[in-house]
């Protein structure tokens, strides 16, 4: 297991969380009186699954000589580092977890898990298709 991948996810997903504090009554209209969490309007579920397909593109591209096992184990470490910073910022919020946490917790690794390996995917064809022209 490479140690970047899982903080480069925490990283991203507390970066994720600090925009939608920052944004949440401008950008998404105050989240319908929830707390900013992006499980709480599907503007924001937007935006994080846009931001992790990104992130995970960038990573299969910078990754030395990658296999495509190598690229979907890659996202899945990013993923995993994500369910840290989101399980504390879940227990964190104002208004409490709730009963329904491991629900959400386990929908919130979804919505992460899929543009996760969609964009470590797509960086792996980019990124063949490109040493392709090369050669």
């Amino acid at each position: 297991m490479n140690w970047k991948y899982p903080l480069v996810g925490a990283v991203t997903f507390v970066a994720l969380h600090r925009v939608l504090v920052v944004t949440w009554q401008t950008w998404f209209d105050g989240g319908g009186g929830h707390s900013p969490w992006f499980m709480n309007t599907v503007d924001s579920v937007l935006l994080a699954m846009a931001v992790f397909f990104v992130v995970n593109v960038m990573v299969c591209l910078l990754m030395p000589q990658p296999r495509v096992e190598e690229t979907s184990l890659a996202a899945l470490q990013v993923v995993a580092g994500a369910i840290v910073p989101m399980v504390v910022t879940l227990a964190t919020l104002p208004e409490g977890p709730g009963n329904m946490a491991p629900v959400a917790i386990f929908i919130g690794i979804l919505i992460v898990v899929v543009p996760s390996v969609a964009g470590a995917l797509v960086g792996f064809a980019v990124r063949k298709a490109v040493l392709g022209l090369r050669s």
